[in-house]
């Protein structure tokens, strides 16, 4: 499911709109918590736009791993391109089914024990980031 074909950031200055596109070749991804490479994704936490100490990989591995109630979630990933040199979005998830017992083909942010869901997007590409999670979900739902 892709929404747009390229990417639309808006940037209002002085009553001025600039409107400014960025190429649609992003790769995204659903994986388990324990696949996503750690040195990309400590790399996205330390320039997250809005930090979010929960889904740092430390705290999340060991959750994952070790939480009766909480083993093996998964990620929705969004990356620079298919090369997956720079991660720009993360995402825990769990299915609608397993977080709220609906049967629908859905994903609800998953974080144990708080309520804190903010996924971690690159600073300098948020809308980037956001797109490519927002595809990761359509990619994984269909």
């Amino acid at each position: 499911m892709f929404l747009v074909d390229t990417l639309t950031a808006k940037r209002v200055r002085g009553g001025a709109t600039t409107v400014r596109h960025a190429s649609r070749s992003l790769t995204n991804e659903l994986v388990d918590i324990a696949d996503i490479p750690e040195a990309a994704w400590r790399s996205l936490a330390a320039r997250a736009i809005e930090p979010n100490t929960f889904y740092e990989p430390t705290w999340l591995r060991a959750v994952s791993r070790h939480a009766r109630d909480y083993r093996n979630a998964k990620a929705l990933l969004a990356w620079d391109g298919p090369q997956k040199t720079r991660l720009l979005g993360l995402m825990p998830v769990w299915t609608a089914w397993r977080a709220l017992r609906l049967p629908v083909p859905m994903f609800v942010a998953w974080q144990p024990y708080v309520p804190l869901r903010t996924p971690l997007l690159d600073k300098a590409m948020p809308e980037a980031a956001a797109h490519g999670l927002i595809d990761a979900v359509g990619a994984a739902c269909a």
